[in-house]
Order: C-alpha cells, then sequence, then structure tokens
C-alpha cells in the first residue's frame, strides 16, 4: 500500500509541474506541434485548396479536379475530405459538390449563383445564398436528394453555422443573430450582432459586434466579451475541440501601406487560444478586396468524444 501511494504521489507532483510548463506553451508552438501529431490545419480555397502551415507561416497549394468550368471560391468539410464548388461557366455560377480528391461530383444547375456555404458536420446537407444581390435566398440543401428549404432572403451564414446535431444552424439578418430549427421551421433571435459561428462542442455561438467578438449560449443566455480586435475582416473560426479561434484582421503595416502606396496592404490570419488568450498570426494575405473563408480541419476527428454518434438523421 505505501508503494501505491508513493506512486500516487509521484504522479500528481509530475502533473503539478506539467501544467504551467503547458500553459505557457505558445499557441504557435502548440499549432506546429498539433499539426505534426493529428494534421491539424485552416484550410481554404479559392481555385484552390490552400493549406496553412504553421511552422513557417507560409500557405501551399493544391489543385483539385472538378467537373469543367472555372472554380470560384469553395468550402471544405471539417475533415477535409468533401468540397462545395462555386464552378463559373460564362453567364453564371452553380453549385458542384464532390469529393477532395476529384471523385464523385454532382453538379445543382438549380443553385444559381451560390456563396458563402457552410457544411453540416455529416456532410449531409449545407447552407448557403443562392441567387443575385440585392436580395439573395438563404438555403439549405439536402446533398442526397438536391432538395433544398429556402429559409430567408438578404442572410448570411458562416462556414460554421451548424449545430452538432445537425438539427439547428444560426445565421444573420439584417443584424440579428438568428437560429432556425430544421425540425420546428422557425427561427429566433438570441442576440444583435453578425457573423456567427457555432463551436464545435455546440456550447457557444460566437458573433462581432462593434469590433468586439462575443459568445453566448444557443438559447440566447449568458452573453460574454471574448475579445475585441482592430479591423476585423471575418467571423471568428472554432477549432474541432472549441480551444482555439481563428480570424482575419489587418496587419500593422495596414496604415503605413495607406501612406506609402508602394508598400501592399496586408491582412493577417490570427489564431488565438481561449484559455490564456495567447494569439499569433500563422499567415499573412494580400488585402486585395477578397477576404478567403477558412475552415478548421483535422482529419482524424471531427467530432469532441461526448459528441461523436449522436446525429439524429437527414432533414428533407
Amino acid at each position: 500500500m505505501g508503494q501505491v501511494n508513493v506512486k500516487i504521489v509521484a504522479v500528481v507532483i509530475a502533473l503539478a509541474l506539467a501544467g504551467p510548463a503547458l500553459a505557457e506553451e505558445p499557441v504557435r508552438t502548440e499549432l506546429i506541434r498539433l499539426q505534426k501529431e493529428t494534421g491539424l490545419t485552416l484550410a481554404s480555397f479559392y481555385r484552390n485548396v490552400q493549406t496553412v502551415k504553421f511552422a513557417d507561416r507560409e500557405v501551399s497549394q493544391e489543385a483539385v479536379f472538378h467537373p469543367g468550368g472555372v472554380p470560384q471560391e469553395g468550402h471544405l468539410s471539417r475533415d477535409g475530405t468533401r468540397i462545395a464548388l462555386v464552378i463559373a461557366t460564362g453567364n453564371r455560377d452553380y453549385l458542384a459538390v464532390g469529393g477532395r480528391n476529384g471523385t464523385g461530383f454532382r453538379l445543382y444547375p438549380e443553385i444559381v449563383n451560390p456563396y458563402d456555404i457552410c457544411w453540416s458536420f455529416d456532410h449531409s446537407a449545407l447552407v448557403l445564398q443562392s441567387g443575385s444581390q440585392p436580395s439573395p435566398a438563404l438555403l439549405k440543401l439536402d446533398v442526397a436528394s438536391g432538395l433544398t428549404l429556402k429559409i430567408n432572403q438578404s442572410s448570411y451564414v458562416s462556414s460554421q453555422c451548424w449545430s452538432p446535431d445537425g438539427r439547428q444552424f444560426v445565421y444573420d439578418s439584417g443584424g440579428s443573430i438568428r437560429v432556425y430549427d430544421l425540425d420546428k421551421r422557425e427561427s429566433r433571435e438570441i442576440a444583435a450582432g453578425k457573423a456567427p459561428t457555432w463551436s464545435p462542442d455546440g456550447l457557444w455561438i460566437a458573433f462581432l459586434e462593434d469590433g468586439a467578438f462575443y459568445a453566448i449560449r444557443p438559447s440566447g443566455e449568458g452573453k460574454k466579451l471574448l475579445f475585441q480586435s482592430s479591423d476585423v475582416r471575418s467571423p471568428l473560426w472554432w477549432s474541432p475541440d472549441s480551444r482555439f479561434v481563428a480570424y482575419i484582421c489587418s496587419a500593422g503595416s495596414r496604415k503605413l501601406a495607406e501612406i506609402l502606396s508602394s508598400l501592399p496592404a496586408v491582412l493577417q490570419l490570427r489564431v488565438r487560444r481561449l484559455v490564456d488568450n495567447s494569439e499569433d498570426y500563422v499567415s499573412e494575405i494580400p488585402d486585395k478586396g477578397y477576404v478567403p473563408s477558412y475552415q478548421w480541419i483535422e482529419p482524424n476527428g471531427v467530432l469532441p468524444e461526448n459528441l461523436k454518434g449522436k446525429y439524429e438523421g437527414k432533414h428533407e
């Protein structure tokens, strides 16, 4: 019994010593380690897949085979295996959905001028905008059947709009953060703001309001300030375990670039670890008017363990 107690004490001491060291690990150092261990990364699509390499703050390019036309923007699923593409054909854009490896593509010619696409966790559905400005329609698309459900006009979704169980999604409409319930076929307002994203653990919805990111419970309770940032250009993208968030803002050199026209304006993709607010930039992006939409990709697992296996089926 005495030997067991000695071992327990040794384990407790080891954990106590390791805790501060792990807590003090800079966020980018942890991201570099996780990318090596699990493949965790941030990726976007504009004419090809662009994957962030945390170790050198660079972006790798990967072509995707697609069914004709010219690919414009695209959106990857959370495990990185599926992609929804906006394909330009000259007189209009249409939607194509298939494997990232170029297999199994299906065209949806009835989805006209699609953009702002959001994958459900289980790949069964998309939420997207379709149609022309100033009043595009917000649609829910069942990928297998091709059936669509019109939700609203002139509303916006991010790349992380779905609840983990696939029964609800969040969007903003005219500065109102709203949650749509697919069972009830109705939406409800939970806050004022824009650019909402749903955390993969299901517990929080982040949104932007007056230059600050807030989080609120899906019920509309418990609003709290996450952090403030100047000149934010994107929603807040949650990592698969909801520990990290990424966003795009103007780099520090932006003001100088406006003064000295020979210097290009630059945006930064930044990551923050919420537990201790350790933050760093992981990539720089030329500010050319187009702001990419990022998705966290974790090839070895999409959902936290406590949420796996809880999908409740598809909604027609």
